[in-house]
């Protein structure tokens, strides 16, 4: 039988805690910035426009290639669209739907983000889904 006394010591059952990724500030509007996760699997590609950051897993659905050319550098020359460097594909920014290569339609995994008092979190980070082993 179980007893409230057990109950009342058991820790509650919740999602995993939020992640920091990032100050929102450090990241310039119009820019982008990889961040890896703490257990190294994998990286995200957070986008700042305007008031809003977009996350996604660095990984292009075509192939499972990282999507950056180098560094923080996955946008297009005008900041328009995130770019593959490996094969050129284009992927909007607002919602990760390729719009232009070898993976057309398809989308970038988002990744759930929350912004508060000035930091980027993961919201949980055992939602994040990795891509391609």
């Amino acid at each position: 039988m179980v007893t409230d006394n057990y109950l009342r010591q058991q820790p509650p059952k919740h999602a995993a805690p939020e992640q920091l990724l990032y100050r929102f500030d450090a990241i310039a509007d119009g820019t982008s910035k990889e961040v890896p996760l703490n257990d190294g699997r994998a990286s995200i590609c957070l986008v700042r426009k305007n008031e809003t950051v977009y996350a996604y897993i660095n990984s292009c659905p075509h192939t499972g290639s990282p999507l950056n050319w180098t560094g923080d550098q996955f946008l297009t020359r005008d900041g328009d669209l995130i770019q593959c460097a490996l094969h050129g594909a284009l992927f909007r920014i607002a919602d990760g739907l390729c719009v232009w290569g070898p993976c057309l339609h398809q989308r970038l995994t988002a990744v759930p983000t929350v912004i508060r008092d000035g930091d980027i979190l993961l919201a949980n980070e055992e939602s994040v889904p990795l891509g391609h082993d």
